[in-house]
Order: structure tokens, then sequence, then C-alpha cells
């Protein structure tokens, strides 16, 4: 394929300290939500970083501790205390000792809270979006499977709160795909190009010792991958435009004619699109079949071409007399590794 984006090591110069891990300190006994809104939760008062209502549980597959709480309705303030004490305590950013995270909760609602004691970061699903970037690879991070979206192994973190969330992990040599599942699940979901239920994202780690970087936008959807060759987007190939119509349908052409076929990839992708020139196959004639007259008057001669203005790419196909008679099937691989096709009868 030679549609390849490259990206070395040097782009590490560029990723966001929000994606580094924090200090290590010892793991924790207990963590526990600490706030004004304990009482609310079945603890005697706020603040109280013993109470045990507001634990967090420890998943050992996700290697994070997390909780659901039915929050009433108010604006609330929390931070998490470890060992049901206030010496090592984190608030907003994961910073240690930091400001207390605010919480505004509409209507009574289950709120679940996190806290990844890798990077000190504590959120919950109402300040964050909750999201995994999963694919082939989680297995290699401890997952128990790939393709799980609710294995937080692959969670993406933003605690600087700037709408990027960014993991960075280290992979084996080979080859894997990616997307980014939201809330745990795949109800919410974006692909290639930050399409939503769209194409996974094809990456091939070439050096093992070079950290992967993945970077999730919220607002265009978008996942970045650095550190790895990534595998550009499939084109967006909607079918041929007029004159010429998509199959079943039979576009007829007088043999020897020059026959336009217009198409759109979703902008100028260069003229080098094509996998291999296009070419074409004598087919038998679909009987009984749905003809499309083709009148093409558009000059110029063989080639590919790309009109800027109607983001239109119009390939000129040169027919031959001799197929007169005959049927055709039209083939067209562009280097996305996509097949396009379009039959053709040829008369006198």
């Amino acid at each position: 394929m030679k549609r390849l984006l490259q990206l070395t090591a040097v782009v590490f110069a560029a990723v966001a300290s929000s994606m580094s891990r924090a200090s290590h300190t010892p793991a924790p006994t207990s963590i526990t939500v600490a706030g004004s809104l304990q009482s609310e939760l079945g603890c005697p008062g706020d603040w109280q970083p013993a109470c045990a209502a507001t634990h967090l549980a420890y998943d050992p597959e996700d290697d994070i501790w997390q909780g659901s709480f039915n929050v009433p309705a108010g604006s609330w303030e929390y931070k998490v205390a470890l060992n049901d004490a206030w010496d090592e305590n984190y608030g907003a950013g994961g910073v240690a000792n930091g400001a207390n995270i605010g919480l505004a909760v509409g209507v009574p609602s289950d709120v679940k809270f996190y806290y990844d004691h890798a990077t000190h970061w504590v959120t919950d699903n109402v300040n964050s979006v909750i999201a995994t970037v999963a694919g082939s690879f989680q297995s290699e991070l401890g997952c128990a499977t790939d393709w799980d979206p609710s294995c937080l192994r692959s969670w993406l973190e933003d605690p600087d709160r700037d709408g990027i969330y960014a993991l960075q992990v280290r992979l084996p040599a080979g080859s894997y795909e990616a997307k980014v599942a939201i809330g745990e699940s795949w109800d919410e979901n974006y692909g290639a190009g930050g399409v939503p239920n769209g194409a996974n994202i094809g990456f091939t780690v070439q050096d093992e010792t070079v950290p992967v970087a993945f970077r999730y936008d919220a607002q265009s959807h978008v996942l970045a991958i650095e550190g790895a060759t990534v595998a550009p987007p499939p084109y967006q190939f909607t079918g041929f435009f007029p004159p010429v119509s998509d199959p079943p349908t039979v576009n007829v052409v007088k043999a020897g004619k020059i026959v336009a076929l217009r198409f759109s990839l979703g902008g100028d992708h260069g003229l080098d699109v094509f996998q291999v020139p296009p070419t074409s196959a004598q087919t038998a004639c679909p009987s009984p079949a749905v003809e499309n007259p083709v009148d093409d008057k558009g000059g110029g001669g063989p080639g590919l071409t790309y009109d800027a203005s109607l983001d239109q790419y119009v390939f000129r196909w040169k027919t031959d007399r001799s197929w007169a008679g005959t049927c055709r099937e039209f083939r067209m691989s562009l280097d996305d590794d996509s097949l396009h096709t379009a039959l053709f009868k040829f008369t006198r």
C-alpha cells in the first residue's frame, strides 16, 4: 500500500505532559472519594477520608480504582484520599494536595468515579469523557481480551482538561488496529477520521522500544497515533457520478469512445490514487438488465484529472472499437485496497 504515514520517535517531543506517568508511590490499601457530598452518600459527615461508604474498589483487571454512587442534584466538591487519611491525597489534574474537583449534578444521577494510581488522575463520568482506545493490541497491555471497550488498561486520560485524551504505551513490533469507544461500551465509538462507527485504524509498530502515543480529540473525535506507521483512513468513495451508473445498472456506450468516469474520494488526494491502472474484462451481458445510455459530451484525452471546484476525480477511459457487441466490467483499484466496478455494454 502506497498511502502510509510514517511517524517517528521525533514526534514525542510534542507529546503532552498529561500522558506522562506520575512519580510512583506505594500501592494504596484504600481510596476514598472525600468531599462535600459524603453525608449525602451515607457518611456521618463531609470531608471524611476514612468513611468506607465512599470507598472506591480496585479492579485488578483494569488496574483502576472505581465506584458508582447515586449523587443528589446540586453542586459538590471532592478529591480522593489514600489509606483513609489526608496524608496522601489528589485533586484536580491528579495534583498532590491539589484543588478540589467541582461536580455539578442537575438531577439525581448515578455518577461513576475513577482513580488511576499510576498517574494519580481522579475524575468522574460527568466531568470527563470516559474514552478507551480499544483494539487488537489490548491483550498486550494486560486486558483479558482484545477489542474490549470496558478494559481501562487502555483508558485515555485528560488531567489538564484540554479536551485531548491521551495514553502512552509500549507494544511489541507488529501490526494492530484500534478505534475509540466511549463510556466503556460500543454504543458510541469512533474510527478512522473521527467517523461514528467508522473503520478501524490500522497501525504498525516497527520498534518496540519507541513508545506509542494515542491522542483522542473529544471535539473532532479523531484518534491520532504517534510512534507508529499509521495506515490512512479509507477514501470516502460514494459511487460513480452521472452519466455513469453503478452496478447492477448496465451503461450503454458506443465502442471506441472515451468514457468519463467521475467520482469523489472526499478531498484532493493527488493523482497517484490507483493501486494499479484501471482495467476491464469481458463479462456476460446481464439479462434482464436496467440500461443507462451514456452520452458524455465532455472532451479531453485518456487519463486521470481532479476538479477542485467539484471535488471530483475524472478518469477518461479509452474504449476499443473491437468491443462492440460485448459487455465488460470496468475495475478501478484504489490504493486503500478498495475495488470499484461499473458495467458497460458496447454498441457499434
